[in-house]
């Protein structure tokens, strides 16, 4: 059971859940908040590669038998949850084969996500990808609102600022979403999804074929 090892933590804008390459000494699992993946090369360029909120866990190479991860994990959405030594979950995974298929199941669906927006940023122009991590982002909150910033996207999608800014006018210039400062409302989500053009939906099926449902968004 992981109820008695679980502990309460907070969880600011930018908190560190893995750091790559160090060992990794507790699993974070937030209750809100949205935590991004990402992927850095040795001159130092970055891409985040996944992102999970409410539906998913930090950490996922602890559950695949590894002690590190080539990926820093850190917050981009404030939130809250919880977080579990590694050594406590592993003992928790041996001790529930159930517990342990679960985890396994979600390892399976991050892998999936991963590899399609490998996918999305080979294939696809930024619009498309823009609007699939509004869309990602919207079905780990609560509402339309998002707290995202121009800044705060162009680090998510490894663009300059100014390339943001345009994607986000031409989104809004259909009436699809609403650009505030700071913030960022989906208006019109099949429209959305619509500029997503085929980039968004895989990883979130096999969510739910595998796990459930992750939001009431994802059935809009």
């Amino acid at each position: 059971m992981l109820a008695p090892h679980l502990e309460a933590v907070e969880l600011p804008l930018r908190c560190p859940l893995v750091v790559a390459d160090h060992p990794i000494t507790h699993v974070y699992f937030p209750g809100q908040g949205l935590a991004s993946v990402t992927a850095r090369t040795h001159s130092g360029s970055r891409s985040d590669v996944a992102l999970f909120g409410r539906d998913g866990m930090s950490g996922v190479a602890v559950v695949l038998g590894s002690d590190s991860s080539p990926f820093d994990c850190a917050m981009q959405i404030p939130g809250a949850g919880h977080r579990i030594a590694v050594k406590a979950l592993r003992q928790a995974m041996a001790d529930s084969p159930t517990l342990q298929a679960r985890l396994l199941a979600y390892a399976h669906v991050a892998f999936i996500q991963t590899g399609f927006t490998a996918v999305a940023n080979a294939a696809f122009t930024l619009e498309p990808r823009l609007a699939r991590w509004l869309l990602m982002t919207q079905d780990r909150v609560d509402g339309n609102q998002m707290p995202l910033t121009h800044e705060r996207l162009a680090r998510i999608l490894a663009v300059r600022r100014s390339s943001v800014t345009l994607a986000l006018q031409e989104l809004e210039g259909r009436r699809l979403i609403r650009a505030d400062r700071g913030s960022i409302t989906i208006l019109d989500r099949k429209g959305v999804v619509a500029a997503a053009a085929g980039s968004y939906g895989r990883p979130e099926l096999e969510y739910e074929n595998q796990i459930g449902p992750m939001s009431p968004a994802l059935r809009g």
